[in-house]
């Protein structure tokens, strides 16, 4: 049986809808789910969540702050939490397959709930899933970069700055073990760029446009 040109154009056409609407699937059910009840429920009853709240203490207070942003191309957001603390710091909870979880900021044989220091600074890209984070004390630097995906953060980058060593050293090396080497603050800054790409970053800030619990628990409530 012959078929002519409009009936494979319209075969053709069905075959593309059929594969997109599958292909869009999982985003489409991350999208429905009700993430403002999820975050909700987790900051109430989740085993991890009540640790931390009993090892920082002041739940409640404003010294407690968070936001959402929005890291991946989903439209649900991820839930920054800043604990109490005199330096900067933050930990991050994803909602991944219905349910929500921290992400765990592994570096340098360290593994994190919060990710809390001196010089602390955090930035992502917006739906790029690229999160960074900077630490300075006493002239000395640390940079890390992350890959958030499915969920879950992946170092793809480490860097360093060391006022002791010569020539004030820098080095970077990458989740490939490639490693880039120099020295000052720009050297530091230019390597950094090869993995993130600060002119389309947003702050993630422990004391700026930030909500507290009161006013989160109204945004998840509805």
């Amino acid at each position: 049986m012959k078929i002519n040109g409009k009936k494979w154009i319209t075969l053709a056409l069905m075959l593309i809808m059929v594969f997109t609407m599958f292909y869009q699937i999982p985003d489409k059910v991350q999208a429905k789910v009700n993430w403002r009840q999820i975050y909700y429920d987790f900051l109430q009853n989740n085993s991890e969540m009540n640790k931390l709240k009993s090892e920082k203490g002041s739940w409640g207070t404003d010294d407690w702050r968070f936001d959402l942003v929005y890291l991946d191309k989903n439209s649900v957001p991820e839930l920054v939490i800043h604990v109490p603390s005199a330096q900067g710091n933050m930990a991050l909870v994803s909602i991944y397959k219905g349910k929500a979880r921290f992400c765990d900021f592994k570096y340098s044989g360290y593994n994190d709930r919060v990710f809390e220091s001196q010089g602390f600074y955090a930035q992502y890209i917006k739906k790029k899933g690229k999160l960074a984070i900077t630490t300075a004390m006493m002239g000395a630097s640390s940079g890390f970069i992350f890959r958030f995906n499915k969920g879950k953060l992946k170092l793809i980058a480490e860097g360093s700055l060391d006022p002791e060593m010569a020539g004030s050293g820098v080095t970077w090396t990458d989740s490939k073990g490639r490693s880039y080497s120099g020295k000052g603050y720009d050297d530091f800054k230019k390597y950094l760029h090869i993995f993130f790409k600060e002119k389309k970053a947003l702050e993630i800030n422990s004391y700026g446009n930030t909500m507290n619990l009161s006013q989160l628990n109204k945004k998840l409530r509805y």
